[in-house]
């Protein structure tokens, strides 16, 4: 096992090209950061081992396909990667991949993940709601950050409505322009609700209408 906190029962993949490894977390968590702890050498074989390591990448995902999801670090091979490591990697997911693109093995003693095992709470106890208008009710476990907000926020915690002429999420998106009497669109979904300026038409007005049918009008 890898994930019992004991350094002595190591798991330990085949020699071969693209070795992986992959722990279930059974429901999509809150991640924060990931501990590894390799198996430790003695100091005359360990730069060997460390070399093996090296080049690796880890990924977060939600979805047992490799090399899938959110690429949380990447080893560049530049140095010698150290057999214990944290590496902060907020996001969410289900699953953690550890995987080394060359021909090598994995010899991985023990796994942490930090994080909050409650959807949409943040805090060193994880019993503080994330903010409102977080997006899919995803903050940054150590202080509350949205992870993107709903359509008609914006802003670190979302606590500000759209303005200036923009909707959707994170207020990403530039309304038509074309709203009656010059009004902003609808902050969520980008329509006019009092209909659209002389010669647009649509539910967003943003479809100019034929010239026969505005000089009909």
């Amino acid at each position: 096992m890898a994930v019992d906190d004991n350094m002595e029962t190591c798991t330990r993949t085949d020699k071969e090209h693209d070795p992986w490894w992959m722990v279930d977390l059974r429901e999509t968590k809150a991640i924060y950061a990931i501990n590894f702890s390799f198996r430790l050498y003695s100091e005359d074989l360990r730069s060997r081992q460390q070399d093996r390591l090296s080049g690796y990448s880890i990924y977060v995902s939600n979805s047992q396909a490799k090399e899938s999801g959110e690429l949380c670090f990447k080893h560049n091979g530049s140095y010698l990667p150290s057999l214990t490591t944290e590496h902060v990697c907020a996001s969410f997911g289900r699953y953690i991949q550890f995987v080394n693109n060359k021909l090598t093995f994995i010899e991985l003693c023990n796994l942490v993940v930090l994080g909050c095992d409650k959807r949409g709470y943040y805090g060193d106890n994880c019993n503080i709601w994330c903010p409102e208008h977080c997006k899919n009710d995803q903050c940054f476990v150590t202080n509350g950050t949205c992870l993107g907000c709903a359509s008609g926020w914006t802003g670190i915690k979302c606590d500000q409505a759209c303005s200036n002429g923009k909707y959707g999420p994170d207020c990403s998106l530039p309304c038509s322009g074309h709203c009656k009497h010059n009004l902003t669109c609808n902050p969520i979904n980008g329509t006019c609700l009092n209909g659209c300026s002389d010669g647009w038409m649509g539910v967003s007005c943003n479809k100019s209408k034929p010239l026969l049918q505005t000089l009909i009008e």
